[in-house]
């Protein structure tokens, strides 16, 4: 009982860098996400209706990507491209990557939804006049986001888990914190259960807030 209390009583003394770690973890998590979501949403549109050699260029993103390992394309990014352009930290260049691999997974996403859209709705829009802007903005993006929903999800847990990649480069995240506490408290397991704990935790929040757009949304009609 006595380790227990000790071990409390130095995570909350340390509750400030923890929160701030966690902060930084939730900030990476959405930047990454929301720029995923608009990098996948342009590249699908690409994908789905671009030229012949815009949807090689799209397959060959998506392939790069998804294929390569996110540790590998983080640490290429840093160390390779970085050393000849440094002009972003190492934080926000892992953000960057992040919205990049998350982006390859939304284009595959999207492009799904879109495919699932009957070709009479398109062609209806297009025989009343409707621009290509337009026909977008109002028919395809409303019903593909939609169709995704569950999907966003998934990715946006997995961008959670992710972002444990940001303190490989030694930047302040939950993780890196935890790893700090842990090495000065000397409260290993007690802080490496907090962290378990707060992942979990923010999964969830992630995963409920998924949940309820999936059923706000399944009523809407187009």
């Amino acid at each position: 009982m006595m380790v227990d209390q000790a071990a409390f009583l130095a995570l909350w003394a340390s509750r400030i860098p923890l929160l701030n770690g966690l902060g930084s973890t939730i900030l990476a998590a959405a930047v990454s996400l929301l720029l995923g979501v608009v990098i996948g949403g342009i590249a699908a549109i690409g994908s789905a209706f671009g030229h012949r050699l815009l949807r090689l260029a799209i397959g060959v993103y998506v392939y790069l990507l998804r294929g390569l390992p996110l540790l590998v394309t983080i640490l290429f990014a840093y160390f390779g491209v970085g050393t000849l352009w440094p002009a972003l930290p190492a934080f926000w260049l892992t953000i960057l990557v992040m919205a990049l691999f998350a982006g390859a997974q939304m284009t595959e996403v999207f492009r799904g939804g879109i495919q699932a859209i009957p070709p009479a709705q398109l062609e209806a829009a297009k025989a009343i006049g409707l621009p290509f802007s337009s026909r977008m903005l109002t028919i395809v993006v409303p019903l593909t986001l939609r169709r995704a929903i569950p999907s966003i999800t998934n990715i946006a847990i997995e961008i959670v888990k992710s972002s444990t990649l940001i303190s490989v480069l030694g930047a302040s995240d939950l993780f890196l914190a935890g790893q700090q506490v842990a090495a000065r408290t000397l409260f290993i397991p007690e802080t490496y259960l907090f962290l378990w704990g707060a992942y979990l935790l923010v999964c969830l929040v992630v995963a409920l807030l998924g949940r309820w757009l999936e059923y706000r949304f399944a009523y809407i009609v187009f």
